[in-house]
């Protein structure tokens, strides 16, 4: 239980950056985009470029998220189905997050490029925190309920075999 809860806390407070993340990223789609890739751009210069140690800090939670999950797979502590699971989501969002978000992120923070490039990153962006957003709370929701007891179907499981009953 205790390795489980600090990964529903690591998980939440991914959650929450990417909530925020997403408070900014969703404006390309929301508004004209010559309009606010400026405001989209200055943000992801400053979480990015000029966000230390806080930008190293959401790293390094991404990749200790993922490292506990495997520990946990391992070593137990939950039914390791909802364990595989659980580390499958955070591998993936961590995974799309290290190899695509942030190195975007960075580029359009840099305002490299012509502003209809800048325009794509940022959809680019947005999307894929869109994504990393449902697998993270897929991931606190399994940890969840790997906490709480075994599957309900192993629970349906023992109760048959402590009655005797073969339905």
């Amino acid at each position: 239980m205790p390795m489980s809860g600090v990964l529903i806390a690591s998980g939440g407070f991914l959650c929450g950056v990417l909530w925020m993340d997403l408070l900014f990223d969703t404006q390309i789609f929301r508004l004209p985009p010559t309009e606010t890739i400026g405001v989209i751009v200055t943000y992801y210069e400053n979480a990015t470029l000029r966000a230390f140690p806080m930008n190293r800090l959401i790293g390094l939670t991404m990749i200790a998220t993922v490292l506990g999950a495997t520990y946990q797979l391992i070593r137990g502590g939950i039914d390791r189905r909802v364990s595989a699971v659980a580390t499958t989501l955070a591998g993936i969002a961590v995974g799309l997050a290290l190899t695509r978000i942030v190195p975007n992120a960075m580029l359009l923070g840099s305002r490299a490029g012509p502003i209809d490039e800048q325009i794509a990153l940022a959809r680019g962006i947005c999307l894929d925190h869109a994504i990393c957003l449902v697998l993270m709370l897929g991931f606190v929701v399994t940890q969840i309920l790997g906490a709480s007891g075994p599957p309900p179907f192993g629970r349906m499981r023992n109760r048959r075999q402590e009655t005797g009953d073969r339905k």
